[in-house]
């Protein structure tokens, strides 16, 4: 039981469980600890009374000042997720380089007696590279196929875990995601721990690490298993506070805030200040090379919360354009159309599509699909998100952290989606009366239905995930029998996205539009 701990900010005191294995000795009833078999300490804290314990971030500050951590590297994981075996072998090796050979002085020659050259075995040396701040590996899950569900949630996140990080890989500037990464415990403390200030600590511990001059390294092995989120309630809970930290990390450029300040009421020890390295030197060279892209990564990750926000403009121009034919674009002449078709929408159309067949490779089909569906299903979470975390940093009150789990069966996000989702099918129901019954006008009614008719197909895997949970018991979710939206490639979502607008213009003349 520590009570002279280093950082009062996340801890009032400290603990330490020591668990090790007695061994009993021959001819000897007492039991003696186990020298071979290695020793197993947990750390708990008692957090400050009536004050913040910085969530996940304080509980990793206690860890590495408070019990005064040694050793060179660190290894972090969630509580959820299990570590293979091959894990150490896998990641350690990539905070060495070669720097050179060396004889081996082990190595035995043999004896003869015809002259020959000496005969040498040269060993590679190694040493730790200070450059190298972690290395991330991906999140795999267990639970993201459930029946004959497909990842209906998101869970897997291929784009970010096979394409972002392989592409900010190339630049030494992968993103700590939180779990399944090893650190260098010098350079975790050259920024002071564990920062705070936003509930995604991990990518802002990553980027003021980069910002130091720091390197990262992507390490495309699954070397780990874990369970996701399995309802769309926690779900939404955990991307709500993805979102909420990335808007916190754009917020902090409009205060002070010099990563962690301890000498403002922390109690800090000399030797720990005195142990803390200096900013670590790039070549020219290599700063040159990696400065741009990391401040483009950097703009990626405060900003995209907002783009996923962007979605509720979708939604919004949907349910107007179906329930009252307000077009979004209004065109005077079909000359204006054709041109507006062919010069516009066309290149902007093939760009993305060439664009992203270029960057997702690696990753298949039906995650691109997925990613495309929760954009849409995610976004009331995001305007929640920003609103919360501006919110905060105004009045310094928010949300409470609440833990993703099984246990979180309903939400209050989840309404969104059911409002939206029954607002578009009575949409499409109407305009179809309107359509068959008054005879209303043909473009308008086609072009609204298709809009609409898109938005619902990728709000309906929520959608349904929800329904069905609210409406059957938790113990038989993994009996489901619902089947998935079968997923189409982007060829063909390409294809029947052009030849529905094909076949508005050919029903022109059918339904007398001009």
């Amino acid at each position: 039981y520590r009570k002279n701990i280093v950082r009062t900010d996340c801890a009032a005191a400290s603990v330490k469980y020591h668990f090790y294995v007695l061994l009993k000795e021959e001819g000897n009833d007492a039991y003696v600890c186990s020298k071979i078999i290695p020793s197993v300490f947990l750390v708990a804290r008692i957090k400050p009374y009536k004050a913040s314990h910085h969530a996940k971030a304080g509980n990793l500050n206690n860890c590495i000042y408070n019990e005064r951590l040694r050793g060179e590297f660190l290894m972090f994981l969630d509580n959820d997720m299990q570590p293979k075996k091959n894990f150490l072998q896998r990641c350690v090796p990539w905070f060495y380089r070669r720097v050179g050979d060396y004889e081996d002085p082990t190595f035995k020659k043999k004896k003869s007696r015809r002259r020959r050259k000496k005969r040498r075995r040269s060993l590679k040396k190694y040493e730790v590279d200070k450059g190298v701040a972690f290395i991330q590996t991906p999140q795999s899950f267990v639970n993201t196929t459930i029946g004959e569900w497909d990842d209906f949630l998101g869970a897997r996140n291929s784009i970010f875990f096979f394409a972002i990080q392989k592409g900010r890989d190339g630049f030494d500037s992968c993103a700590f995601a939180g779990t399944n990464a090893m650190f260098r415990l010098d350079a975790l403390k050259s920024i002071h721990g564990i920062p705070y200030g936003s509930t995604t600590e991990d990518a802002l511990a990553g980027m003021l690490l980069h910002g130091k001059g720091y390197r990262s390294i992507y390490v495309e092995h699954e070397l780990t298993i874990g369970n996701a989120p399995d309802t769309a309630a926690s779900a939404l809970i955990q991307r709500m506070r993805w979102f909420k930290g990335s808007v916190q990390i754009f917020l902090l450029k409009f205060r002070k805030h010099n990563e962690v300040k301890f000498r403002k009421g922390y109690k800090f020890i000399d030797e720990y200040e005195k142990g803390i390295p200096p900013k670590f030197q790039m070549s020219t060279e290599e700063r040159n090379r990696v400065e741009w892209p990391r401040r483009f990564f950097y703009l990626d990750t405060q900003l995209y919360t907002f783009t996923g926000a962007s979605a509720i403009l979708y939604i919004i121009v949907a349910l107007v354009f179906v329930w009252f034919g307000v077009a979004p674009i209004e065109l005077h002449s079909p000359f204006e159309h054709y041109i507006s078709f062919i010069i516009v929408f066309l290149p902007n159309f093939f760009f993305k599509f060439l664009s992203s067949w270029s960057a997702y490779t690696e990753v298949s089909q039906t995650d691109v699909w997925r990613a495309q569906q929760i954009w849409f299903s995610y976004s009331f979470a995001a305007f929640i998100a920003i609103c919360d975390a501006f919110w905060q940093h105004f009045t310094g009150k928010g949300m409470p952290w609440i833990s993703t789990g099984s246990s979180v069966r309903r939400h209050w996000l989840e309404y969104f989606n059911f409002v939206v989702v029954f607002l578009l099918i009575a949409g499409i129901i109407l305009r179809l009366g309107l359509l068959f019954v008054v005879g209303s006008s043909c473009l308008i009614a086609l072009s609204s239905i298709f809009f609409a008719g898109m938005i619902l197909i990728q709000m309906y895997p929520m959608f349904i995930t929800s329904l069905y949970e609210w409406t059957h018991s938790y113990l038989n979710l993994e009996q489901t029998t619902m089947k998935s939206y079968q997923i189409p490639t982007l060829f063909l979502y390409a294809s029947v996205i052009i030849l529905s607008i094909i076949f508005i213009e050919a029903s022109l003349n059918f339904c007398g539009d001009v």
